[in-house]
Formats: C-alpha cells, structure tokens, sequence
C-alpha cells in the first residue's frame, strides 16, 4: 500500500506537471500576442510617419508591448521556481529541463458513485479509516453517556440444588435508578459529546 506521504507527492508532481502545462501555453499565447503587435506597430508608425496615424496610436501600441513583455517575464520566471520544485520532488537538479506535450486529452475520467469513492479513500488512506473508528467510538460513548440517564434493569434466573436433593429457583431483579443528574450525567454527557464533535470536525 502507498504511504501518505508517498500519496501527498504524488498529488504535489501532477499539481506542479499540470500548472507547468498551462503556464507553458500562456508563454505561447503571449508570444503569438507580441509577434500580433509588432505587426501593429509597424503599421501605425507607418501610417504616422505618412501623416495618416496618430501619435497616440503609436504610443498605446508601445504602452500595450511594454504591458505585455512584462507579464512575459513574470510568468517565465514563475515557471522556473515551479520548474525546481517540480525537479525536487523528482529529486533531480533544479534547472532540469522538462518538455511537456502541447496537446493533451481533456476528456474527463468516469467518476465512481460517491459510496465507492468514500470506500476507496478509506482503503487507500490509513489515517482516513483510523478517523472513522475514532469517530465511531466517539458516538458510541456518547450513546452510553445518554443511557446513564434511563433506569437501568437487570434480571437475573437462578437454579440451585438443596441439601434434601430438590431444586432450587429463584428469580432475581434489580433497577438502578439515575439521581443528580445535573452533576455526573451531565458532566459525562457533556464531555462525550464534546469528544464527538471533535472527531467528526477532523
């Protein structure tokens, strides 16, 4: 079975794969935008050098480059600090290459019914099935905290043999009956349904 931990990294990997794929296409989508508007500038300079344009296209044209080259760098040098945490979970060095596929498929996997779901965490989350017994625990001392409340009865049948040799019956019955309960009911109670609602908040 995969430890947690093993489990947590695994999760880390695919999170830190997937934002390197999309950071991947954003670098493409600004490189195709800044190639779209060089093409802009060259024509609005051109037109103002002819006196058909106006200074302020040409400047918001270059307002819009500076704009643009800047959100560039931001995000190459996020994919490189995304790039060496992606390498050191893969305990490889930091300036690794990685060259990830353009296109990937985008259909979506066939999601169990939500009682397999649950049931498959259970199985592969140790600490998931511990925090369950915990909380079923937690409720069935609540339970019994509860009961303290009701007469508790007991009956009990005896058989004995005397010394003439002849049988013996004898039923017993007893009944405990609950008082003070606004001191050691309460208190109990109080303290196993404070118990149960911390186990089931985790």
């Amino acid at each position: 079975m995969i430890t947690t931990t093993q489990q947590t990294i695994i999760k880390q990997v695919k999170h830190l794969w997937w934002q390197l794929f999309y950071l991947d296409r954003s670098l493409e989508t600004i490189g195709r935008n800044l190639d779209l508007l060089t093409e802009i500038i060259d024509v609005v300079e051109t037109k103002y050098t002819v006196g058909k344009g106006l200074q302020q296209e040409v400047l918001l044209a270059h307002v819009e480059f500076a704009k643009l080259e800047n959100s560039q760098l931001q995000i190459e040098g996020l994919r490189s600090k995304t790039l060496a945490s992606f390498n050191l979970l893969l305990n490889r060095e930091a300036t690794t290459k990685v060259s990830l596929p353009k296109n990937v498929s985008n259909s979506l996997p066939q999601v169990d019914e939500v009682a397999q779901m649950i049931e498959t965490a259970l199985a592969s989350r140790p600490e998931l099935h511990k925090a369950r017994l915990q909380v079923l625990a937690a409720k069935g001392r609540m339970a019994l905290a509860e009961k303290a409340y009701r007469p508790d009865f007991q009956l009990a049948a005896l058989y004995g043999w005397r010394q003439d040799q002849t049988g013996l019956a004898s039923v017993q019955f007893s009944m405990n009956l609950p008082f003070n309960t606004e001191k050691r009911q309460d208190k109990n109670r109080d303290q196993r349904n404070h118990e149960w609602l911390a186990q089931n908040t985790l």
